[in-house]
């Protein structure tokens, strides 16, 4: 699944969750055609992210960071069509002590007053990303050493399976 613009993925190569129902990103899937990536650490402006929250009346539980990651997901009816899209914004360097909490914004028939969802979800999302600086380079260089870590595990991982397979005596 996929929609294309000018040859640039533009919208999901998700996977189904059975466990949530709906599809989810991917580490690093596009977020719609504006250059930025989900799961990837983003300063924001946080005057304008507020700014635009209240423009579309959404709350926020994001306080006291100005770093967080993006990611979405949306929810088929048995027919295939898509009845709810939610965006996620994931603070990444609240202070200790902090109260901040991840934000959740819901698009559905409901929220969007039997607009179109699937545009209405668009623009806010274009917008939104309007708000990030750039990739907070300490968050992403931290992201990036976990990651080292996570190949540097599975390598060692396949060397082992390897071992028993060469060993086996079957």
């Amino acid at each position: 699944m996929g929609n294309y613009k000018d040859g640039q993925q533009i919208l999901r190569i998700m996977y189904y969750n059975p466990g949530t129902g709906s599809y989810e990103t991917y580490f690093l899937e596009p977020i719609l055609d504006t250059g930025f990536k989900s799961n990837v650490p983003y300063k924001i402006d946080r005057k304008k992210y507020q700014e635009i929250l209240e423009k579309y009346k959404k709350d926020t539980s994001i306080i006291d960071t100005d770093v967080v990651s993006f990611n979405y997901d949306y929810s088929k009816h048995d027919d295939g069509k898509i009845w709810l899209y939610a965006f996620y914004a994931y603070p990444k360097n609240s202070p200790e002590g902090s109260e901040d909490f991840y934000d959740c914004f819901l698009f559905d028939n409901d929220s969007c007053n039997d607009k179109d969802i699937e545009e209405e979800y668009q623009k806010f999302v274009r917008e939104l990303m309007g708000c990030v600086i750039g990739v907070d380079i300490p968050a992403a260089t931290s992201l990036r050493n976990r990651k080292a870590q996570e190949v540097y595990r599975t390598l060692k991982e396949l060397d082992e399976v390897d071992s028993l397979i060469i060993n086996s005596k079957t």
